[in-house]
């Protein structure tokens, strides 16, 4: 069985890997001329992340471990997050996507670089895989295509546009600790998701935001606020990055083309709906799209193993999507923000959000009245929305 594989990112290499395994033959079409280039992402993975993609293989692309995270809200309050061992790290994406992909290729995948698949067409059995360079006829398309869902949108409705994220690498003292991240929530910084300050390695750090407009102009408020608090300094740009985020969910189905085209990854929006993370999903997508015949089959799976978490993330989403600076700041004068810490330091997981959601839905529910009635107005918003 003949399969092509659209995407050389970690999920189309993930997917190849476990479709080799069960003897297929692959032939992967990456559009760029070298994997992981351009660099698209943040780069911060928990964890449990890296075990998808074989601990073995992927530590060694670690630049650094966390603990903790340092949150800035509205009205300056800060809520520290903290867990006494590691949960997270930040990779580098380039090197781990190229070598990825150079697995694959080295296990048996045929690697087309520099090779733009424009068209899908279906040939009787098979599927016509139209690039500009020759066709390719195969028995089943993957679509690892990441966010710019070129062939995907040709398929699927895509009802929302997908958010501009920007990192930028700087050459910078800190004033936190080296295990911690920060994260900055308002309106100011970004209309429907946060901005990041990231410690790399050898005096390195990564700042960076995604939101749906104003990017450049979000991003200056964020180095100037940052610095503005002490926590970096003696800045000098050493790289800057660009690409796109999701948090509106997955599609509604993954398969096509009477099941001969199956979205897999960010295509399949397949990312986390709070955080716009697509490694952890995605994999899971991955190792679940090589593991089924079908692809009902495959979207039952998925939605059996991921749908709980990622429809509690949604919910979160559309209410923080809903809540303004002031409405934020009034909620957080009426809790305690020290056993608000303490519920997500003991309660958090990474990737599996429901159940520290589930608990803090319990503890706003304790809380004075005026907090729920906020809480309230943004889920009604959002639901009408």
């Amino acid at each position: 069985m003949k399969i092509a594989v659209v995407g050389a990112g970690p999920i189309g290499s993930l997917l190849s890997l476990r479709l080799l395994q069960k003897n297929k033959e692959v032939v992967v079409f990456e559009e760029d001329e070298e994997p992981g280039i351009p660099a698209h992402c943040a780069g911060v993975v928990s964890l449990k992340t890296l075990r998808i993609y074989d601990l073995s293989f992927s530590q060694r692309f670690i630049l650094n471990r966390f603990r903790g995270a340092y949150i800035f809200l509205p009205g300056g309050h800060v809520l520290h997050v903290a867990r006494r061992e590691y949960v997270a790290c930040v990779i580098d994406r380039v090197s781990f996507d190229r070598e990825l992909s150079f697995l694959a290729e080295k296990k048996g995948a045929a690697l087309m670089l520099g090779t733009r698949v424009e068209d899908l067409l279906l040939n009787r059995s098979k599927v016509l895989v139209k690039t500009g360079k020759r066709d390719f006829c195969v028995d089943k398309v993957y679509l690892c295509e990441g966010l710019s869902r070129t062939l995907t949108k040709k398929l699927a409705s895509l009802k929302h546009r997908p958010l501009v994220g920007v990192n930028i690498d700087l050459e910078a003292s800190t004033s936190f600790p080296e295990d911690h991240v920060c994260v900055f929530i308002s309106k100011k910084v970004s209309d429907r998701l946060f901005a990041w300050l990231i410690p790399l390695n050898g005096g390195l750090v990564r700042l960076g935001l995604a939101a749906s407009s104003n990017v450049a102009k979000r991003l200056s408020y964020v180095i100037k606020y940052a610095t503005a608090k002490g926590l970096i300094d003696s800045l000098r740009k050493i790289s800057e990055s660009a690409g796109l985020v999701n948090v509106d969910g997955p599609l509604p189905r993954f398969s096509f083309l009477g099941d001969r085209v199956i979205v897999v990854g960010d295509a399949a929006g397949q990312n986390k709906p709070t955080t716009g993370g697509g490694l952890y999903y995605g994999g899971l997508g991955a190792l679940l799209a090589s593991q089924t015949t079908s692809g009902r089959d495959y979207e039952k799976a998925w939605w059996s193993v991921c749908g709980r978490d990622i429809k509690f993330m949604s919910i979160f989403r559309r209410v923080l999507d809903n809540l303004s600076d002031r409405d934020l700041e009034k909620m957080l004068k009426r809790i305690d923000l020290e056993e608000l810490s303490q519920l997500f330091s003991f309660r958090a997981d990474f990737d599996r959000q429901s159940l520290v959601m589930r608990s803090l839905m319990d503890y706003l529910a304790r809380q004075p009245l005026g907090s729920l009635l906020l809480i309230l107005k943004s889920l009604i918003v959002s639901l009408l929305a």
